[in-house]
């Protein structure tokens, strides 16, 4: 993702609202939705991205965390939850080094945290 005109398609790519966070990560708020939902919209913006990436949900859904954790840990993708005053900041990264899963296994990536403050 090199210009402001590929970030934009990253964008459109999910329908609820999204936006550059300040560390340049895709945040995704998906506060009043169910899961599948934000998991959806998240696969969908990530398939937009190319490694290394940070996506950002804001999940008020009692199912998101373990969700995320779960599909996260599937497809090798590294995952924070961070407790909100109204629900969930799910942090999602792919490093550039990972490769992704093309089984249900372990998570195997492994790199530097660079979250999102």
């Amino acid at each position: 993702m090199n210009s402001s005109r590929d970030f934009d398609e990253v964008l459109r790519a999910t329908r609820l609202p999204a936006r550059r966070a300040s560390c340049g990560a895709v945040e995704i708020d998906a506060r009043g939705t169910f899961c599948p939902v934000p998991l959806i919209e998240a696969s969908r913006v990530i398939g937009h991205l190319t490694p290394p990436w940070i996506v950002v949900v804001l999940a008020d859904d009692p199912d998101a965390p373990g969700d995320f954790a779960d599909w996260a840990r599937a497809a090798r993708y590294d995952a924070r939850v961070e407790d909100l005053p109204r629900g969930w900041r799910i942090l999602v990264e792919f490093p550039q080094d990972s490769e992704p899963a093309t089984d249900r296994g372990e998570c195997k990536a492994t790199t530097t945290r660079r979250w999102c403050q």
